[in-house]
C-alpha cells in the first residue's frame, strides 16, 4: 500500500508550535512551526540603464521561498523562465482550489480518482507539495519553483482508508492518474508518495508515460534507509524509465543529508538531492508551515524541470534530466555517492550555457564574457545596455546576450607610473643647418622636463630627432620614437611659447583616443608668408594597448599611420592654428579591439583641429584647443564622432625670470555619438533551427566624462630643471563610476 501522511496540528506551550505527524514519501515523523507573515517586498532596484527597467526577482517573497532561493532559481527567472506553458501533474491528496496561489493555473483536466469526485484537498499534503512547485509570484508568503506553471491536480487518496499517519493511495488510482496525466498533456509528473513495491500494472503505466516523453519525479522515502524505498526503486530500470525517472532525496539548508531521508545507494545516477527540511508552504486552509520530508524534495525537482522545459523547448526530456543530473553540485563523497546521488540540484548551473557558444545558427564562436576591449575614448560604454543577440550553446539551447556588456572597458591612462624609469641617456648636436637630439631609455615612455609625453621610446630602444634647415623658410625633421604632434610643434617657427609642462591634462591636439607607441615620424615645415607656417607630418607606430611599462619590446599587429597638415598664423599677440589629420588603424577602431563577427578590420579617422595661443602680456599666455573627429570602419559598419578640448594659461617669470607656471583644464578625446553596426541574430526558431538576423547598433558613447585639472610650476635649479605638478582627474578614463584621481609629482632633470 502506498501512503501519504496527514498533518495533525497541536499547540505546544506559548510558542504555538504545530506538529506535522508525518509527511509523505515513506515513514517517520517530522515537525514544523507556523511560518511568520512575510514583510512587503521592496520596490525593484533601479537599473543602470534608464529604460527598460528589468524585473527585480530578488524580493522578500523570493527570499522566503525555501527551494527557489536555495537552488538558485533566480538565474532562470532572469532568463524569463517561470514555467509558463508547462503542465505539471501532481499525484497527491488534491489541491486547495480557492487558494490565490493557483488562480487561473489549475488545469481543467484536474480530477479525483477516489469516491469524492472532488480535487479539493482535505489533508494539506497535496496543497503544500503543489505550492512548492507552482505557488504564484504575488508578493505574498512564498512563490513556487515554477510559479507560472499549470498544475494538474490528480487526487488519489482513499478517504475510507485513513489512520493517524494519513490516508492510503491505492495503486489503481495512481496508475489511472499517470495515464490520465499523459493523455491530457502533462509534461512532468510529481509523485511525493512512497511505500511497498508497486504491482506490474503501475510499472506498466510508468513505462507508457516515459515512452510518451513524460518525466516522473518520485520521493526517495523517509525511513532513514540507505536506499530509496521499494516504490521508487521499481521505476528506475532503464527499459522502463528511458532516462526520465528521477528520485529526490533531501538535504538541509547547510547541505547536510537529512537524517530522515532514504539515501541513494544503488541508485546514485538517478538520484538528486534538494532541500527538503523546513520548506515553507501553505496547507489546504492557507496556513503557512515549515514542512520536512522527501515529499518536499521531489517538487523542487519537478519545478526545476518545468523551468527547463519552458526555457529550452529544443531540449529533449532526456536532455533536461541529464542536464539537471550532470550540473548538480557534488556533495558527500566525490562523484555519485550513496547519500546525495549525483549531488545537490543547482538550477543556475543547469541554465548556464554548455560548451562552445555560437552566434545564432552560424558557426561563429561567441564568447559570453569578452568580445573585445574598448579604447579610452569609449570609456564605460559597455556599462549601459545594448542590443540583445541570440547565442546557441552546445546543447542547441538559445540564450539572449547583451553583446555590449561583453566588451571590456579599456585601461585607464596612468600618470605617475613612468616617473620611476631608469635614467635617460641623451646627447645632442648642432652643425650648421643640422641639429639633432638622441636618447636611450631602458623603459618607456619618457617625459621631458615639462612632463610632456614627448618621446614614446620602446623599452631598451634608441629614439631621437634630426632637423635640417633648407634655407631660412623650410625645415625638415625626422624622428624615431616620437609622436608627430611634438614634431610639428618643433617645425612651427611662429609658435608662441605656449604651455607644455603638464602630466595629466593633455593638449587636445595630441589626443588620439588611445595610447600611441610611435616608431617613425617625418615632417616638413615651410614659412608660406609673413607669420604663417605650413606643417606636414607623417608618422607610424603601434598601439600601446596595455598602457603599462614592460621589460621588453612587444611587437604588435595593431598598427596605425597618421598624416596631418597644419597652418599656423601669428599676428601680433595671437597665434592661430588650423589643422586636419587622417588616422588609419589596422585591426582596431579608434583603439578598440573587437571580435571578428563585428567585421571591423580597421578604422579610419578624420580629425579637425583648432588652436589659439594668445599673449595676454609679455609674461601671460592663454591657450585654447579643440579637436573634432569622425571615425568609420575600413570594413564593416561603424560611424563615430569624437571631441577633445583643452584650455590653459601660463606665465613665465612668476618668481624669477626663468621659471614657468601653468594651469590647464582639459577633456581627453571622448566618443560623443555613434557606434558599431553589426548583423546579429535577434530571435531563434527551435522548430526550424534557424535564427532571425538584423542589423543592430552598439552605441560606443560612454556615460562618464573625464575632466582634468592640473597646476604646474618649474624653475631652473643647479643647472637642471625642477618640476612640480599637482593634478585632479574627474571620472578618469570617461568612466562614470571611477573614483577621482589626484596626484602630484616632484622631478629634477638634467640635460635636454
Amino acid at each position: 500500500m502506498v501512503k501519504a501522511y496527514r498533518a495533525a496540528a497541536s499547540v505546544l506551550s506559548v510558542s504555538m508550535m504545530v506538529m506535522l505527524s508525518a509527511c509523505g514519501g515513506g515513514g517517520g515523523g517530522v515537525s514544523s512551526t507556523p511560518a511568520p507573515s512575510p514583510t512587503p517586498s521592496p520596490s525593484p532596484s533601479p537599473s543602470p540603464t534608464p529604460t527598460p527597467t528589468p524585473t527585480n526577482y530578488d524580493t522578500t517573497e523570493y527570499a522566503n521561498s525555501t527551494g527557489p532561493n536555495y537552488h538558485g532559481a533566480i538565474t532562470a527567472y532572469q532568463n524569463d523562465a517561470s514555467g509558463a506553458g508547462v503542465t505539471v501533474g501532481v499525484i497527491d491528496t488534491g489541491i486547495d482550489v480557492d487558494s490565490p496561489e493557483f488562480t487561473g493555473r489549475i488545469s481543467s483536466a484536474s480530477t479525483a480518482f477516489n469516491s469524492t469526485g472532488s480535487i479539493q484537498d482535505t489533508d494539506g499534503h497535496g496543497t503544500a507539495v503543489t505550492s512548492v512547485i507552482a505557488a504564484a509570484r504575488n508578493n505574498q508568503n512564498t512563490l513556487g519553483m515554477a510559479w507560472e506553471a499549470t498544475v494538474m491536480a490528480l487526487r488519489t487518496d482513499d478517504p475510507t482508508d485513513c489512520d493517524t499517519d494519513g490516508c492510503s493511495h491505492p495503486t489503481t488510482y495512481i496508475r489511472q492518474a499517470i495515464d490520465h496525466a499523459v493523455a491530457n498533456g502533462a509534461q512532468v509528473i510529481n509523485i511525493s508518495l512512497g511505500g511497498d513495491a508497486p504491482p506490474s500494472s503501475l510499472i506498466a503505466a510508468v513505462d507508457r508515460a516515459t515512452a510518451a516523453g513524460v518525466i516522473i519525479v518520485i520521493s526517495s522515502g523517509n525511513d532513514s534507509a540507505a536506499s530509496p524505498d521499494a516504490f521508487a526503486r521499481a521505476f528506475t530500470d532503464a527499459s522502463i524509465s528511458r532516462g526520465l525517472v528521477l528520485i529526490a532525496t533531501s538535504n538541509n539548508s547547510g547541505g547536510v543529508h537529512s537524517d530522515f531521508a532514504n539515501g541513494a545507494l544503488g541508485y546514485e545516477t538517478v538520484t538528486l538531492s534538494t532541500i527538503g527540511e523546513r520548506v515553507r508552504a501553505p496547507d489546504h486552509e492557507g496556513t503557512q508551515f515549515l514542512w520536512s520530508g522527501t515529499s518536499f524534495a521531489a517538487p523542487q525537482v519537478a519545478g526545476a524541470i518545468a523551468l527547463m522545459l519552458e526555457a529550452f523547448p529544443g531540449m529533449t526530456p532526456q536532455e533536461v534530466v541529464q542536464r539537471l543530473l550532470t550540473t548538480a553540485t557534488d556533495a558527500g563523497a566525490s562523484g555519485p555517492d550513496a547519500l546525495f546521488g549525483m549531488g545537490i540540484m543547482d538550477i543556475a548551473a543547469a541554465f548556464a550555457p554548455a560548451g562552445t557558444t555560437t552566434l545564432g545558427d552560424s558557426k561563429t564562436a561567441l564568447s559570453l564574457a569578452n568580445n573585445g576591449t574598448l579604447s579610452p575614448a569609449m570609456g564605460d560604454a559597455s556599462g549601459s545596455a545594448g542590443p540583445q543577440a541570440v547565442t546557441i550553446d552546445a546543447l542547441g539551447r538559445a540564450y539572449r546576450v547583451d553583446l555590449k556588456r561583453t566588451l571590456t572597458t579599456g585601461k585607464v591612462r596612468t600618470i605617475l607610473t613612468p616617473l620611476g624609469d631608469a635614467p635617460l641617456r641623451s646627447a645632442s648636436l648642432q652643425q650648421g643647418g643640422l641639429s639633432g637630439a638622441f636618447s636611450f631609455v631602458n623603459r618607456a615612455p619618457h617625459y621631458d622636463r615639462f612632463g610632456e609625453q614627448a618621446d614614446m621610446a620602446q623599452p631598451g630602444r634608441f629614439s631621437g630627432q634630426l632637423q635640417f634647415a633648407f634655407g631660412p623658410k623650410t625645415r625638415m625633421s625626422a624622428g624615431y620614437g616620437l609622436v608627430g604632434h611634438d614634431l610639428a610643434n618643433g617645425l612651427a617657427s611662429s609658435a608662441l611659447n605656449a604651455p607644455g609642462h603638464f602630466l595629466a591634462a593633455q593638449d587636445a591636439g595630441s589626443s588620439l583616443g588611445f595610447q600611441p607607441s610611435p616608431d617613425y615620424a617625418l615632417g616638413i615645415g615651410h614659412d608660406i608668408g609673413e607669420g604663417s607656417t605650413l606643417t606636414l607630418i607623417a608618422e607610424s607606430g603601434t598601439l600601446d594597448l596595455d598602457e603599462r611599462l614592460t621589460s621588453e619590446r612587444q611587437d604588435s599587429a595593431y598598427r596605425y599611420q597618421q598624416v596631418s597638415a597644419r597652418i599656423r598664423h601669428m599676428s601680433g599677440p595671437v597665434s592661430l592654428s588650423l589643422g586636419a589629420s587622417l588616422l588609419r588603424e589596422k585591426d582596431t577602431l579608434l583603439g578598440a579591439r573587437l571580435a571578428q563577427f563585428f567585421a571591423v578590420e580597421g578604422g579610419q579617422s578624420l580629425f579637425a583641429d583648432a588652436h589659439a595661443d594668445i599673449a595676454l602680456s609679455s609674461r601671460w599666455t592663454l591657450g585654447l584647443a579643440a579637436r573634432h573627429g569622425w571615425t568609420s570602419a575600413t570594413s564593416g559598419e561603424a560611424h563615430i564622432r569624437t571631441l577633445a578640448w583643452s584650455a590653459d594659461i601660463a606665465r613665465s617669470g612668476l618668481i624669477n625670470g626663468q621659471d614657468r607656471f601653468g594651469l590647464r583644464l582639459s577633456q581627453p578625446l571622448r566618443v560623443t555619438s555613434g557606434g558599431v553596426d553589426a548583423l546579429l541574430p535577434i530571435a531563434h526558431d527551435y522548430t526550424t533551427g534557424q535564427s532571425q538576423w538584423a542589423m543592430q547598433r552598439i552605441n560606443l558613447a560612454p556615460m562618464g566624462r573625464e575632466i582634468d585639472a592640473e597646476i604646474s610650476y618649474g624653475p631652473p635649479v643647479a643647472g637642471g630643471w625642477l618640476s612640480l605638478n599637482s593634478y585632479w582627474r574627474r571620472q578618469p578614463g570617461h568612466i562614470a563610476w571611477a573614483n577621482d584621481d589626484m596626484g602630484g609629482a616632484v622631478r629634477f632633470t638634467l640635460g635636454y
